[in-house]
Parts: structure tokens; sequence; C-alpha cells
């Protein structure tokens, strides 16, 4: 008897390139769908609420701990390296008159000396190194990512210890009203408020959860434009190929004749001098 089998390696490939896509990017939670038909189900889907609230919670702050590894590890080697550089520029023109640049045959210096036809521009180009390091940081944003998932990473941790506590004790009220002694019937009424204030409680945890990212995304958003607003107004302005001269103004400016910006008289002013 022939059986057919399921191809298995394209359900790989699939889930794997699922669990890149969501390793990239932060999926949104939703809650459960609403299905109750008592009050006990109405409690358990405050729990089922809430939990959804905790792993959304959880998985952005497992986010932001992976990708703030690169930025801080490029954040610490660009400014170790530019602190390095800086040292080393000032310290050049010191040792310029040193022994370690007495030799006065030039093809004698090692290679990386001689890139510089000076032995004291060597200290410019480090310290022209150094600021670009630093530049570079700066326009790429590797230590304002770091910085930036950080306080991301501490604001979630913030929220996720304040709805703890606040589903604890919310969560161990309704445990000692179910279970009083001496055992009474379960009043449907305390059941229903008390679901309703834990939906309450993990709603506002998801919204305080999403308002950490939010703010995070902002802080990105102002800081990349900033940056393309400098990298902008740093463009040397395009040249028209020609020498403007002010506009008339009624006194013998402009077209008319009148004097340049640099006080040469120009057109009909210099017609008008060498008739008189």
């Amino acid at each position: 008897m022939n059986q057919t089998k399921d191809p298995e390696p394209e359900k790989k490939t699939s889930s794997s390139s699922d669990k890149g896509d969501k390793e990239k990017n932060l999926a949104l939670h939703h809650f459960p769908d609403f299905s109750c038909q008592s009050p006990e189900e109405c409690l358990q889907y405050s729990k089922a609420c809430y939990d959804s609230a905790v792993q959304h919670n959880d998985q952005a702050h497992q986010w932001y701990a992976k990708r703030k590894k690169w930025p801080s590890r490029f954040s610490k080697t660009i400014k170790f390296s530019s602190i390095c550089l800086g040292i080393l520029g000032g310290l050049a023109p010191l040792l310029v008159g040193g022994d370690l640049f007495s030799v006065s045959d030039p093809s004698a210096w090692p290679l990386w000396l001689r890139i510089v036809r000076q032995p004291g521009d060597l200290g410019y180009v480090l310290l022209a190194l150094g600021g670009g390091l630093v530049l570079f940081d700066k326009m790429f944003g590797f230590s304002s990512n770091w910085m930036r998932y950080i306080e991301a990473m501490r604001c979630l941790e913030d929220v996720a210890a304040r709805f703890e506590q606040q589903w604890t004790a919310k969560a161990m009220r309704v445990h000692c009203q179910r279970n009083a002694t001496p055992p009474s019937p379960p009043d449907p009424k305390a059941i229903m408020t008390a679901s309703i204030e834990l939906l309450h409680v993990a709603a506002e945890y998801r919204r305080a959860t999403l308002a950490c990212l939010d703010k995070e995304t902002r802080e990105w958003l102002a800081e990349f434009k900033a940056n393309h607003a400098q990298m902008q107004s740093q463009k040397p302005p395009l040249s028209t190929g020609g020498v403007e001269t002010p506009q008339g103004d009624g006194h013998g400016g402009g077209k008319a004749g009148g004097t340049s910006p640099t006080g040469v008289k120009t057109g009909a002013s210099q017609a008008a001098a060498g008739k008189t």
C-alpha cells in the first residue's frame, strides 16, 4: 500500500523564515477571543489576557537585550579607539624632536611613517582619525542606540514589576473570597467584578508596554531626523556661475548702475564716468 507523506522540508523552511521575521521585528500580541458564558470562564479569560500581556513584555525585553549587544560593542570599540588616537596625536609632535625620528634618510622610516611626508604631520592624521570615529559614531548612532535600548529595557522592567504587584494583590483577594472559612457559595456578581478588575490590570499592563516601545521609537525618529537635517545643512551651496548684483532701490542701484557689493562701479555707472 502506497502512503503519501507531507513535504517536511517545506514546513521546516517556512517555520525558520517565520522565526527569522519574528527576531527582526517585534510581533504585536492580541488578547484572546472573548468567549465567556459564566463568571468562572470570565475569570479564566482575564487570566489568559494577563498571560498575553506578560508574554508581550517578556518578548520585547528579550528583543532589546539581544539587539543591544552589537551597538554596545561598536560603541566601546569606537570610543576606546578615538581616545587612543587622540592621545597618540597629542604626543606625536613631542616625539618629533626625539630619537624616534632622528634618522635623516626618510627611506629608513617605517612604512606607516612614510605615508606622511613630515613626521610632525602624523599627529594631525591621528587626531583627524579620532575625530572621524566620533563623527562616525554620531551619524550611525551606535552609542545612542545602545543607550536607548537600555532605557527601553529599564522601562519594561519597571512596567513588569508594577503590574505584577497589582495583579498579585487582586488575585490574592479573589482567592481569599473563593476560599473563605466557613465556606460559602460563590457570589457570581463578586466574581464578575473581580474578573473586570483583573482584565483592567491586564489591559493597562499591555498599554504600558506599548508606551515603552513607542517612546523608544519616537526617540529614534527624532535622532534620525536631526542627523539627516545636520547632513543636509552641511552640504555646500550650489554655485550659479556668475556674480550677483544688488537690486535697485530707486537711487541708482540695480541694472541702471550703482556699485557691486565690493564697491566696484558696474553697468551705466562706468559709462557715465567715461563721459565725464
